[in-house]
């Protein structure tokens, strides 16, 4: 989880999106994100927790605790 202060969602959703391509391009992780912004869109850390899992279900399916395999690597645990 990234709590980014003083962040509107688009800058956000920016640093999310440049995390990830750091993930993959450095560890060979694949990572994903979900955004939500405070106040625009909630202000309890529940409804901003829920509505960043439903951003992130738009995104795509996720597993909370996923096992990446790699050509020649071995397996990277990912939990969240």
């Amino acid at each position: 989880m990234l709590l980014l202060t003083e962040t509107d969602r688009e800058r956000a959703r920016h640093v999310a999106e440049r995390v990830t391509a750091r993930m993959r391009e450095q560890l060979g992780l694949e990572v994903r994100f979900g955004v939500a912004a405070f106040p625009a869109e909630e202000v309890t850390l529940s409804g901003l927790l829920d509505r960043a899992e439903d951003d992130l279900d738009a995104a795509g399916k996720w597993t909370p605790s996923l096992v990446e395999e790699q050509a020649g690597a071995e397996p990277t645990a990912i939990s969240t």
